[in-house]
């Protein structure tokens, strides 16, 4: 392949993608990978890439988190609330539900 005129008169650094090839253009210096190669080097970078730990779930919800956990209105976890069929929680001022007491309001 040739370069066209002035193709390196800036440094590109973003890949083009044609044909399922890897493109990639840098100063004085063009590469590109045929679709098997490509393949088979993100299937390496996939399993050498540390994947971020998940967050800990909290094992407490707001009212909106309870409600969308319930499937059901904000207003009616205020409900199962006042009747005193889920004990609430209370961190300064937000009211927390937590998540094992919803699951056994859900079981009964």
């Amino acid at each position: 392949m040739t370069d066209q005129p002035g193709e390196h008169d800036h440094e590109q650094t973003e890949p083009v993608m044609r044909d399922e090839s890897l493109t990639l253009h840098l100063t004085d210096v063009r590469i590109t990978l045929p679709a098997h190669t490509v393949g088979a080097l993100a299937a390496v970078l996939t399993r050498r890439t540390p994947r971020e730990p998940r967050p800990e779930r909290s094992p407490y919800l707001t009212v909106a988190e309870a409600a969308v956990y319930l499937q059901a209105s904000r207003q009616r976890v205020y409900d199962l609330l006042c009747s005193r069929r889920l004990p609430k929680y209370k961190d300064g001022a937000r009211v927390l539900i937590r998540r094992a007491d919803l699951d056994a309001h859900l079981s009964r």
